[in-house]
């Protein structure tokens, strides 16, 4: 249930871009707007551009849903302005949260765990325009499908963003970007820090009260074809991240949470509860999984291009400051990294140059796999393991049992014709807690040879017998 609250956090809080450039003299003040829209000696196109520059300065933590609306006024004056249309769509995921954590609380009301978790991020949050936006709306979510109906917002915003990109690839502007965006330099990020915790672990805390950056000064980055596409793929990631919560109904979830939340429970029991609530497991809208399919294309279209280009992205195969230096990720976008330092020794340049050889082939085989299975027919895939030992009276590593087996997949398939209920399948568990699929066993056309339950068996145990598990 936490993860709503989860996903709120992370796209709300994300600013930061590692960036450096150098400060920007030329900036037009916050307070110019009405001068600006009353002076008839200028086109609308340039009132646009120049109220766009404007809502340029407001896209801080405590500014960005006041830069939308900005935005929205340059657009009425030049529906064609790209620097307001990109800066529109950027932030219209963060804007898709309005009110979000106002929403939610009905829903995790009872789980006391998550309230508390909700409690502690409101109090430990320093920014009161930021909390005031997240807390803007009416406590309004009390199902699954209310929760992914928020999600699904966030999603469509990421979509046109995505698509934005994809359309506008050969785009070039320069952005002015606030410095409390890219944060601090030398000293601590003021926007997050960590800190080990009594339990050994690591929790985000807010630390921003002993630095101040001036709301006025502005650094100059340039947007290119290589940040542009770096954008879209982060925007596409994003997307399949949402894609888990939101192509199947999860109606139910928080009740069967609440109910065996603080118990071992068999995972058979926890599906069939699951299964009790009629809505659980229906394709939700078919576009998500469609949707898969051109975001891969798109990658592998992307990463060829990156590949191609690599000696100006990525120069030393490594991402080190300065590397793009003024453009929008400065450190370089970088598929291959061979970072010399860790082959500072007598024969490190041959090992270093091997690795990227090894880099470069890998990379270009996965590419090749997942183009084949987004295009074409069935892909051979391996699956399982070689099971070992340890013989410790010769010292050596013996083979126990070869469990490897080769078979055809078709993910292609599942991407056009997804399937439509889960409960179709029939699903159970075995004893080691491995899925088993009752009803069809090429699990919706995935397998075509019908071993589904063979490959789900190898890959959650490593054998293929019933019942032996790790």
């Amino acid at each position: 249930m936490s993860y709503l609250i989860k996903i709120i956090a992370i796209i709300s809080l994300c600013f930061s871009v590692s960036c450096k450039s150098k400060k920007n003299p030329s900036v037009i003040k916050l307070n110019s707007l009405g001068d600006i829209l009353a002076d008839e000696s200028v086109s609308k196109e340039e009132k646009a551009e120049k109220i766009a520059l404007i809502g340029e300065q407001l896209i801080i933590p405590s500014g960005f849903m006041h830069a939308s609306d900005i935005m929205d006024i340059a657009l009425l004056l030049d529906p064609t302005n790209k620097r307001a249309q990109f800066y529109k769509l950027l932030l219209a995921p963060k804007m898709a949260l309005k009110g979000s954590l106002a929403n939610i609380k009905s829903y995790i009301k009872e789980d006391a765990s998550a309230m508390a978790n909700y409690n502690e991020m409101l109090k430990g949050m320093p920014n009161p325009e930021l909390k005031k936006f997240l807390l803007d709306g009416s406590d309004n979510i009390n199902t699954e499908k209310d929760a992914q109906a928020l999600l699904a917002k966030v999603y469509k915003a990421y979509d046109d963003f995505r698509l934005f990109l994809k359309a506008n690839k050969d785009l070039e502007l320069q952005l002015n970007i606030n410095s409390v965006v890219l944060g601090p330099k030398d000293e601590q990020d003021c926007w997050e820090t960590h800190v080990r915790t009594q339990s050994n672990d690591y929790e985000m805390v807010w630390d921003c009260e002993d630095i101040e950056v001036p709301i006025q000064e502005l650094v100059q980055i340039d947007l290119e074809r290589g940040d542009i596409e770096a954008l879209q793929q982060i925007s596409g990631g994003i997307e399949l991240y949402l894609t888990m919560f939101l192509a199947y109904d999860l109606s139910g979830l928080k009740n069967v949470h609440l109910r065996y939340k603080d118990q071992s429970v068999d995972s058979n029991i926890l599906f069939r509860n699951l299964l009790q609530n009629q809505d659980f497991g229906k394709l939700t809208d078919v576009s998500y999984i469609s949707n898969i399919k051109t975001i891969g294309i798109d990658f592998v279209t992307a990463a060829k291009w990156a590949v191609s280009m690599n000696s100006e992205l990525c120069p030393n195969n490594y991402s080190n400051d300065g590397v793009r230096e003024g453009k929008l990720f400065d450190k370089g976008i970088c598929i291959f990294d061979v970072n010399p330092k860790y082959y500072d020794y007598e024969g490190g340049e041959e090992e270093a140059a091997s690795e990227l050889a090894d880099q470069k082939k890998d990379f270009d085989d996965t590419l090749k796999i997942i183009e084949l299975s987004l295009k074409s027919d069935p892909v051979r895939r391996t699956f399982g393991r070689v099971v070992t030992d340890y013989d410790y009276d010769n010292y050596e590593e013996i083979i126990i049992a070869d469990n490897k087996y080769e078979t055809e997949v078709n993910y292609r398939e599942f991407l056009v014709n997804p399937i439509r209920n889960i409960r179709s399948l029939g699903i159970d568990f075995d004893v080691c807690g491995t899925p088993m699929v009752n009803s069809d066993q090429t699990l919706g056309g995935i397998f075509p040879s019908g071993d589904a339950n063979l490959v789900l068996r190898l890959e959650n145990t490593g054998y293929p017998q019933i019942g032996q598990c790790n």
